[in-house]
């Protein structure tokens, strides 16, 4: 049970050091774009079909969301900032994978464009046999309307299939206030000494 807890809070606390922008330099390495100019982003550089139009809202089945079986953890979205003279959202998505094998492109899908972005994985540090990738994310916003962006992998287990596990989230509108929330550890740690649990 010992080498669980260590597992989970060593991992933990990379995941931890990851989000918070700790790349771990040495262990950087940025990965080949394929087939795509590297240049061009079709979620910010192509105009918007719509602008403040009315986007058909989609609900996320919470009690269907569920981690991604081809990874060890993840997709970990992460919100980072908003350019407001750009008029965007800067995020990323982390993914843990235990497979030497490079990760597949996340595919996003905004209302507003009639293109699919396509985002390739960047290898930002591997640690006891887990490998960690983040998929840089930036995404145009409307000035009145919030947009549900969905977003899934290219391929799942190194395959195309025919209905892939999708995820969403919702970017703000330019001029919407925040909503704010955080979260807590749950105390599955082996920090805590032994005589301190049974308080």
């Amino acid at each position: 049970m010992d080498s669980i807890s260590d597992f989970v809070s060593n991992i933990g606390h990379r995941i931890s050091d990851i989000v918070h922008g700790e790349d771990h330099d040495e262990h950087t390495q940025h990965l080949p774009e394929s087939q795509l100019d590297p240049t061009y982003n079709p979620l910010l550089e192509d105009d918007e079909e719509v602008e403040d139009a009315y986007i058909e809202a989609t609900r996320q089945e919470y009690s269907a969301i569920k981690p991604s079986a081809q990874f060890k953890c993840g997709p970990v979205l992460r919100y980072q900032d908003i350019n407001v003279d750009q008029r965007r959202w800067i995020g990323s998505v982390l993914i843990v994978s235990d497979s030497r094998d490079q990760p597949s492109r996340l595919i996003l899908r905004d209302p507003t464009k009639s293109q699919l972005g396509r985002v390739s994985p960047r290898h930002v540090d591997s640690w006891q046999g887990n490998h960690f990738y983040r998929y840089d994310i930036q995404l145009t916003l409307l000035h009145h309307r919030e947009k549900n962006i969905e977003y899934w992998f290219e391929t799942e287990n190194g395959r195309q299939v025919q209905n892939p596990q999708k995820w969403n989230f919702f970017v703000p509108a330019l001029e919407e206030g925040f909503n704010w929330a955080f979260y807590s550890c749950n105390g599955f740690t082996s920090d805590v000494e032994g005589e301190l649990l049974e308080v």
